[in-house]
């Protein structure tokens, strides 16, 4: 059996055998996730107008040592309720606010993200009342400590009542009339239904005003993050919230009439108070954009509407200014039930791609080190699973290791957050090596090198490095199984090993490197002697 020891992320292992040993189960971490509701949005898994499929999937997803919890707060004017602990459809606070506290407890820190779903005022023409200076100041100094928060609403200014308060948020997504949002009836809405029958198609038929709640997704454009050149060949990266592990970039959205839209970073760089909200020189950028379904062309049930861009989803990495990431959506109706009904039942890929979005964005916003990306427990693992334990010995190479890891960790945890979990570490073992690789690889268009080393190849070094560090330990492991021995395992010490393996195998690349620059600089040569 596996015991799970008294002290934080050590294990004790005792007469198992290799089918029972499993210690990404025994050493999970569990991100702790607040959604909060108001008006009538739902959050009942078989209410249409809600979230409560996103909540149940929430609930159920395991990406290695790392699983959710979610506890629903519902906005209202009475006394503020804690009603415990509870699943499926049960409500845990009523007339939840920011700075609501039990006892000296303020409830916002039990938990490290909040998923706002907010639909109150409701029409244009009613006053928009954001939240008051008390609970603008308890959330925004929970934002600073690191926590997460992810932020919707739809068009004029539907959820107004809960975000525009909010610093940051605020500022991403256009919330009010002051901030021009799209309108509901009219041309000036963002209609993004899309066609479904061949007459639809053709123009010649209406396309429904329920047309949201089919199996017919709407296209979403990625804006790369990562570009860079391989060789001759230029390679586009999504955001890491935008990488499906199987299926590639996420570039499907539920469809809507009338979606809300997002501000663009030179929106929020060049108006004073927006850019105020955002210490240092982060700013936020629009990763996914979707497109309005003209009409005409088409037929909409809500009539003439122009082409159009809409700015969809917007993230800021306050991890880079030691505070709390933020991501909006131009409207909930891309998480509700009513929108995703169709699409799940339907199935394959669009459902796979929809519902891992929604996933990537709490594991991206949870605070530094709340996600498990690298699981050091997942790693060892790794050993004695496949493919690792027919590929991991001791005579294979590096990229040999690296191949194998990186094909059971991409199936979890997706290739982008692979990528950025490589360069992470090496952030930690080399800074100035890390700063370089960034300059590289993370620029909207960084100078080609046909002698760099691709980032392919840096990444499958790393976790290369990662498994011959571990394989000592691993090794300890399969002795204590044979002979029936109890083994004490810590996080620290398979972290420690991993880490040096990597460096070790970084050193060893570089030796490769600069032996290659001397081969390719000799093979030059006799050009140069040609020209004298």
């Amino acid at each position: 059996m596996t015991m799970q020891d008294p002290r934080p992320d050590v294990v004790r292992i005792d007469k198992t055998t290799l089918r029972d040993f499993d210690l990404t189960h025994s050493m999970r971490r569990t991100i702790r996730v607040l959604v909060v509701v108001d008006g009538g949005v739902n959050h009942a898994r078989l209410a249409g107008f809600g979230v409560g499929r996103f909540i149940e999937l929430l609930r159920s997803t395991t990406l290695g040592c790392t699983t959710f919890s979610v506890d629903v707060a519902e906005r209202g004017e009475l006394d503020f309720v804690d009603h415990g602990p509870g699943g499926g459809d049960h409500l845990r606070y009523e007339s939840f606010r920011f700075d609501s506290q039990i006892g000296r407890e303020r409830v916002l820190d039990r938990y490290q993200e909040a998923f706002l779903f907010g639909i109150n005022p409701g029409e244009l023409g009613i006053p928009v009342t954001p939240i008051g200076e008390a609970e603008r100041t308890a959330i925004l100094s929970w934002m600073d400590a690191g926590n997460g928060i992810f932020a919707t609403g739809d068009h004029e200014n539907l959820g107004a009542n809960l975000a525009s308060g909010i610093p940051r948020v605020r500022s991403m997504r256009r919330w009010t009339a002051a901030d021009g949002v799209p309108t509901v009836e009219g041309p000036t809405r963002l209609d993004t239904n899309q066609p479904e029958t061949p007459a639809e198609y053709a123009g010649t038929a209406q396309i429904a005003r329920d047309a949201e709640e089919d199996a017919i997704p709407q296209p979403l454009r990625w804006i790369p993050v990562s570009r860079y050149r391989s060789g001759w060949t230029e390679v586009r990266r999504p955001h890491e919230i935008l990488c499906h592990p199987l299926h590639g970039p996420i570039d499907v959205m539920p469809d809507h009439p009338h979606e809300g839209t997002c501000f663009t970073t030179a929106e929020i760089s060049g108006h004073a108070r927006r850019r105020a909200d955002f210490p240092g020189s982060e700013l936020p950028q629009v990763i996914a954009q979707g497109f309005v379904v003209p009409d005409p062309p088409f037929q909409h049930h809500k009539g003439d509407v122009p082409a159009s861009t809409i700015q969809m989803v917007s993230v800021y990495d306050g991890w880079k200014e030691n505070v709390g990431r933020v991501v909006v959506d131009s409207t909930w109706h891309h998480w509700f039930n009513l929108n995703l009904a169709g699409i799940e039942a339907a199935g394959g890929v669009n459902w796979d791609k929809i519902s891992r979005y929604f996933v990537n964005v709490a594991k991206w916003i949870a605070p530094p080190g709340a996600y498990r990306a690298r699981c050091w427990w997942e790693l060892l693992d790794s050993h004695f699973r496949y493919p690792g334990i027919e590929e991991f010995h001791p005579k294979a190479s590096v990229l040999e290791l690296g191949n194998g890891l990186r094909d059971s960790l991409v199936r979890l945890h997706g290739a982008c957050t692979v990528r950025m979990l490589a360069l992470d570490s090496i952030c930690e073992i080399a800074p100035e090596l890390c700063h370089g690789l960034r300059e590289r690889f993370e620029r909207p268009e960084p100078p080609g090198c046909l002698t760099c080393p691709p980032i392919e190849l840096i990444e499958r070094v790393v976790l290369g490095g990662f498994v011959r560090g571990t394989m000592p330990i691993a090794a300890r492991v399969h002795e204590s199984i044979r002979e029936g021995k109890r083994v004490e395992l810590s996080a620290k010490d398979i972290g420690t090993a991993a880490m040096a393996g990597a460096e070790a195998a970084l050193k060893e690349l570089r030796t490769e490197v600069l032996g290659s620059l001397r081969s390719v600089e000799k093979m030059f040569a006799p050009l140069e002697a040609a020209r004298q």
